[in-house]
């Protein structure tokens, strides 16, 4: 095609070719083409564009991020709650950008921030959100709650407080995933968490709770979750703890745990004898074969990484469960229950 040469209308091509051109663009491209035309964004849904998962981000601005297996979209939005009079105003200014690589800034007439979220929703066949990530809390968050629907997973790692992380679970309520810090690294070492047991207790399939002040046995024994992390700053009397919810756990509580791992930031290791105290167990090494595949079977990643099994000792509930406990690193208190 020439300088001379008329524009290509790109919606008057037949329906077989035009999906293809369309398959052949970059994410951020199809996206922007769906926001031309309700004609335009039925094309880009016709060709099924699957991504990873759709987030929200609360930062010093409200963020969709929508990713894929190697790059994500994301639509930024500095106007939103700026006024309290209009905390979700229409015609809302999105910037609209490809991994921070350029991008644009768009704006729809009736679209406001729900409706932006919608969009991306629909045309990528999502049915709801993945996760909302607080790094700040915005002025009204019951608005911002009535803008979207159920979601899997909750994340706030910036040392907030417990009555805090309370309090936003109770408005937001997660399907699954629970992420959160709670007081600051060498502060609060001796606060305890007695105001999150009602959000410990949920049927969640993760929690993990970071920066942690002081861990008791009351807090072990009421959650209700499937795999458990906390890495927290202070255990009185850690070894007995953990000798105490081993033994509860034998006689059937915590009945859907799965995975538990403790990390003690000024504890000693715990030391096996002490904490088998009392405990019919059985001492099994890192080639252990059955060890070794229910900790492959289970598959805990940290990171991109799996968690290895070095070594521990098995042990038995009263129905017949077998759990493997390991002392994986410094520091690690490791339990995981076979299936």
């Amino acid at each position: 095609m020439s300088d001379g040469d008329p524009p290509l209308r790109l919606l008057s091509l037949p329906n077989t070719p035009l999906q293809n051109i369309v398959r052949f663009m970059n994410h951020i491209d199809q996206f922007a083409l769906s926001l031309v035309s309700k004609r335009s964004k039925e094309l880009v849904k016709s060709i099924d564009i699957k991504c990873w998962r759709i987030n929200i981000k609360v930062d010093t601005e409200v963020s969709i991020r929508i990713q894929f297996p190697r790059d994500t979209i994301e639509c930024s939005f500095d106007d939103y709650q700026r006024s309290m009079e209009t905390p979700s105003p229409t015609n809302i200014k999105s910037k609209v950008s490809l991994e921070n690589r350029g991008g644009f800034e768009h704006s729809k007439p009736k679209y406001r921030f729900e409706e932006w979220l919608n969009h991306a929703l629909e045309i990528y066949h999502k049915s709801e959100l993945n996760a909302v990530h607080f790094i700040t809390l915005l002025p009204d968050m019951e608005s911002f709650r009535k803008t979207f629907g159920t979601f899997s997973y909750l994340k706030w790692i910036r040392g907030v407080t417990s009555v805090d992380v309370r309090d936003v679970f109770r408005t937001f309520r997660p399907e699954n995933h629970l992420m959160f810090a709670v007081g600051i690294l060498n502060q609060d070492r001796c606060e305890k968490i007695d105001s999150l047991h009602e959000v410990l207790v949920q049927n969640l399939d993760f929690i993990y709770i970071g920066y942690m002040g002081q861990l008791t046995l009351d807090d072990l024994l009421i959650m209700n979750c499937q795999r458990i992390e906390i890495f927290f700053q202070l255990a009185i009397n850690y070894e007995s703890i953990l000798n105490l919810f081993i033994k509860h756990w034998m006689a059937g509580s915590n009945p859907r745990l799965r995975y538990i791992e403790l990390e003690c930031r000024k504890c000693r290791l715990p030391r096996a004898e002490a904490v088998l105290r009392g405990i019919k167990h059985q001492v099994v090494s890192k080639e252990d074969s059955k060890t070794l595949k229910a900790f492959r079977s289970f598959g805990i990643k940290k990171g991109s990484k799996y968690v290895e099994f070095l070594d521990g000792y098995n042990i038995r509930r009263r129905d017949g469960t077998v759990a493997t406990i390991s002392f994986n690193k410094r520091y690690y208190f490791i339990m995981l229950v076979w299936t």
